[in-house]
């Protein structure tokens, strides 16, 4: 990775996630008040996380023990996906290639 490119390297904090359609309306599928992280190493791989803050616990205190309705809202709330990375230094974007994450269609893109 050329030393121009070092600027990228790092852990980010997420501050929004929003798609926007191609009318330029934004949309927030984790809603509006979210959190996650970055991360992005030198030698081209990536992982992020993101997670809406309001996502419930479990009743039972178990990671492992929740109920049906309760793992599928953790599961709608939740991102988390790892790959490699390109620059395009001509738009000032950050290429991610999805290598796999949680949705198992994540993988297979």
């Amino acid at each position: 990775m050329a030393k121009e490119d070092l600027s990228v390297i790092g852990i980010w904090k997420l501050i929004s996630f929003a798609i926007q359609g191609d009318d330029g309306t934004l949309t927030y599928p984790l809603g509006k008040d979210v959190t996650g992280l970055a991360i992005i190493d030198v030698r081209g791989y990536f992982s992020a996380q993101l997670m809406d803050m309001k996502r419930p616990p479990f009743k039972s205190g178990d990671p492992r023990g929740g109920t049906p309705g309760e793992v599928k809202t953790a599961f709608e709330n939740y991102v988390g996906y790892y790959g490699t990375f390109d620059l395009d230094k001509t738009k000032g974007v950050i290429i991610f290639h999805v290598r796999g994450g949680l949705a198992a269609k994540l993988d297979r893109q």
